[in-house]
């Protein structure tokens, strides 16, 4: 389980990056910016019975704050951060190409996740949920609400 990462300085050939289930400490998403080629983004924990164990000993992904830093990732097809404290800036979430889109608490209550989950008014079964039905549904939802608030912020100026 590793708790600190390195990763790579040359990223334009990056497409995959797991990092799921391990005791990685607090930080944001700021060093995923310039990796503008990512397709698959694992961060937070799955739903296996050991990784929920584990939740309970407060082993987890410490990731927080917003995902607008990941507003350049174009090619991202699949986020997955459940349990972690990312708890805002869907409005630029990358949705062109998203088909999966995971952010549950999985039993973690105080995570940040679900500060998403309720702005979206998703409910924690189906922000877990893998089946392709339920994650267009659940980007749908993001679109939707990404073309309100940006007419919102044109109609503010």
């Amino acid at each position: 389980m590793i708790e600190r990462i390195i990763l790579p300085r040359h990223t334009l050939n990056l497409e995959r990056l797991a990092l799921t289930n391990n005791n990685i400490q607090p930080q944001n998403l700021s060093r995923f910016a310039n990796f503008t080629n990512l397709r698959y983004l694992y961060l937070g924990v799955d739903t296996s019975e050991e990784s929920i164990a584990r939740l309970g000993e407060g082993i987890y992904n410490r990731w927080y704050g917003t995902l607008e830093y990941l507003k350049n990732l174009e090619c991202l097809k699949e986020l997955f951060i459940n349990s972690t404290d990312i708890d805002a800036g869907w409005e630029y979430l990358p949705t062109n190409e998203l088909d999966f889109f995971i952010f549950g608490d999985c039993g973690r209550a105080e995570a940040g996740v679900n500060r998403l989950k309720e702005v979206l008014k998703i409910d924690e079964e189906t922000a877990v949920d893998r089946e392709e039905s339920e994650n267009f549904w659940k980007v749908n939802i993001i679109r939707r609400m990404q073309g309100e608030w940006l007419n919102a912020v044109i109609q503010q100026n």
